[in-house]
């Protein structure tokens, strides 16, 4: 701005020295495009520095009324819908959602939501193709206000039909789970936006993109279905020949 007002005081001054007016617009036509094209290489460096999966816009209106999913607990009522998330809360005017996150534009597809922690989450993939590493969740604290998102990969032999989610999103111990078959069970914490893997039987958690093909024994570790146990908090999985 400051180099802006020197320029046009600079013209101002050769104004009333009666310099040629032309000669006056041609300098500011160079001066323009030069600050055109600043403006748009800033806009290319910003571009690329963007996360891949943008986040949602905002706004305070039902995303869609193609309603896909609930979760909520205590006051809170989560929907998610077939173009983004929606929540309500007890100080919302009659028919009036408290907020709303819209894809927009973006393909993307919902297998899960759950609600905990004082914020929502859900399970979804940035594309409707395969899994890869476009799957993640996307996360809400009602504390900050602030939207989060963490996306992970399978390794190769551990990818494709046997480690897509098969179930919905439960949360537990601060956490939120979510079953992936032969990818077992990934566990999200929000508090440092990570993402954890486990099977049955495993020794301990490991990260997603480390998990090692099961091999046999493939009915006993395979994860189908989980849920939470109501007096513990305790995680109960279901596995092809075995519950956890």
């Amino acid at each position: 701005m400051a180099q802006n007002r020197a320029f046009f005081e600079r013209v101002a001054s050769k104004i009333s020295d009666g310099i040629d007016a032309e000669a006056l617009i041609d300098v500011a036509r160079r001066a323009a495009r030069t600050s055109a094209i600043i403006l748009i290489a800033a806009l290319t460096v910003l571009a690329a520095a963007a996360p891949i999966f943008a986040q949602l816009k905002e706004s305070r209106q039902l995303t869609s009324n193609n309603i896909i999913a609930l979760a909520g607990g205590g006051d809170t009522l989560w929907a998610a819908t077939e173009r983004g998330f929606n929540y309500r809360l007890p100080k919302s005017p009659q028919n009036e959602w408290s907020g709303g996150f819209e894809a927009g534009g973006l393909s993307y597809r919902f297998f899960g939501l759950g609600f905990g922690g004082g914020g929502a989450a859900a399970l979804i993939s940035k594309d409707k193709g395969g899994i890869g590493d476009s799957v993640g969740f996307w996360h809400f604290s009602h504390a900050d206000g602030k939207q989060r998102q963490k996306f992970f990969r399978f390794p190769q032999e551990v990818r494709g039909d046997s480690a897509q989610p098969v179930g919905g999103v439960a949360y537990s111990n601060g956490s939120f789970w979510a079953p992936f078959n032969h990818g077992g069970i990934v566990r999200y914490d929000p508090v440092d936006n990570s993402v954890h893997a486990i099977r049955p039987a495993d020794g301990g958690e490991t990260f997603p993109q480390n998990l090692e093909a099961i091999g046999g024994g493939a009915d006993a570790k395979a994860v189908l279905m989980l849920d939470v146990n109501a007096v513990d908090n305790s995680i109960i999985v279901t596995a092809p020949s075995i519950l956890w």
